[in-house]
């Protein structure tokens, strides 16, 4: 029970200092990784290995719709919330039961004797849409940012070093006239702040930026393998 305690602790801390952005893609890239552990160990007839790898999937997924459920919570309900909600009730209801049958049914075959031939390409689907559904979370939550809700992988700054975001909803946007900034006169959005910021801190942000672009990069190229036209998976099991 302490033990339990301490990781509820430790987690709930952790949710604190990190933004659902950030575990979303994380999230889909652990996800990512598992499925291909999976589908390693049902071709090398690794039980064990299977059954370990596939319940750490549930769980990775568990928690992302729980994590993303309770960030909607935030949210007066919408569309965006309409759309978020129904990404992660089809990953709840539909796509992780298809992969928990299709993950016991390998592993009652793998585990029987003699071990029983397993239909890999069914069992690769399941857990594709694993993935997918996941990714599909991020895109939806991704949808309705405000300016400064964003991260500097999401703004693209131009010459002129005007703020450019990704569309957004109406209730996000402040397109009723809200100021976001009561306390500065002057400045009532995002945008204006950062046209008015000095060229120094300009420079800094622009810094950041490529950076975060540098690292979107590298996931989106591990992202890439899964491709429909360069998929690891889908490769190792034509071998």
């Amino acid at each position: 029970q302490a033990w339990e305690n301490q990781v509820r602790v430790l987690t709930e801390a952790v949710d604190d200092i990190t933004t659902i952005d950030d575990f979303l893609a994380v999230s889909e890239n652990h996800i990512l990784e598992d499925v291909n552990k999976c589908v390693l160990a049902l071709q090398e007839g690794d039980a064990d290995t299977l059954d370990r790898t596939a319940g750490a999937i549930r769980g990775r997924s568990s928690r992302v719709c729980n994590v993303v459920q309770a960030e909607m919570d935030n949210y007066e309900p919408c569309i965006y919330t309409k759309r978020v909600l129904e990404a992660v009730k089809v990953l709840e209801k539909q796509v992780m039961p298809k992969f928990a049958q299709r993950v016991a049914v390998a592993v009652d075959a793998l585990g029987s004797n003699p071990p029983k031939e397993v239909d890999e390409n069914d069992f690769i689907d399941a857990s594709r849409l694993v993935y997918d559904g996941v990714r599909e979370i991020r895109r939806a939550v991704l949808m309705n940012r405000a300016d400064e809700d964003l991260d500097p992988e999401d703004v693209e700054l131009d010459e002129h070093y005007t703020l450019e975001t990704r569309s957004k909803s109406s209730a996000q946007t402040g397109e009723h006239g809200v100021d976001e900034y009561p306390e500065i006169s002057g400045i009532t959005t995002a945008r204006e702040a950062m046209r008015k910021m000095p060229e120094e801190d300009k420079q800094k942000i622009l810094q950041q930026v490529e950076h975060f672009k540098s690292e979107k990069l590298k996931f989106d190229k591990e992202v890439a393998k899964w491709d429909d036209a360069g998929n690891d998976i889908i490769v190792l099991a034509k071998h």
